[in-house]
């Protein structure tokens, strides 16, 4: 596993998901704040890539203060990787597991901000495709952000055909 990428420094091992796998890492530039890079996952097939730069073309086109901005997309060998902001606070699966629940104040904070940002996904003609505890990240100051649209697919599109979204998550109708 290489350590560098293109301007990057690999530090930590952040995630791993069906195709992709997220790191900390530090750009090659004095006084450079952390970021995040999403690559493809090691013995995931090239396919990935396509769903990578589709990712990255939607969030650049879909511009939302809860969605998360891609801030590069970069060649990594065999393929490509997205930069993300490399967001403090976790995700909202770490605040439940360890908390258990939120009070309905907290609900509201964090589900008002990532329903808007899923109403700009609409707006845009698609559906996030994987939305789960795990796909909202939290910023320091503990705002809500949606990631990972890398299963978003064209509003309309049957329900249960979302590439690689998570089972536990999908209308169990289907």
């Amino acid at each position: 596993m290489r350590r560098d990428l293109n301007g990057y420094r690999l530090d930590q091992l952040l995630g791993v998901g069906g195709t992709a796998e997220v790191w900390s890492a530090w750009p090659d530039a004095p006084d450079a704040e952390a970021v995040a890079i999403k690559r493809r996952r090691a013995g995931v097939g090239a396919a990935s890539d396509g769903s990578l730069l589709a990712e990255a073309e939607l969030l650049r086109a879909v511009r939302h203060p809860h969605l998360v901005p891609v801030l590069d997309v970069v060649a990594d060998p065999p393929g490509v990787a997205l930069v993300v902001p490399l967001l403090a606070g976790g995700s909202l699966r770490d605040l439940l597991d360890e908390r258990g629940t939120l009070a309905a104040g907290e609900v509201v904070a964090v589900l008002g901000p990532i329903a808007a940002a899923v109403a700009a996904l609409h707006r845009h003609g698609v559906s996030h495709g994987d939305l789960k505890p795990e796909n909202v990240l939290l910023d320091a100051g503990g705002w809500p952000v949606l990631g990972d649209v890398g299963t978003a697919q064209p509003l309309g599109t049957p329900a249960g055909t979302a590439r690689h979204a998570t089972p536990a998550y999908l209308d169990p109708a289907v």
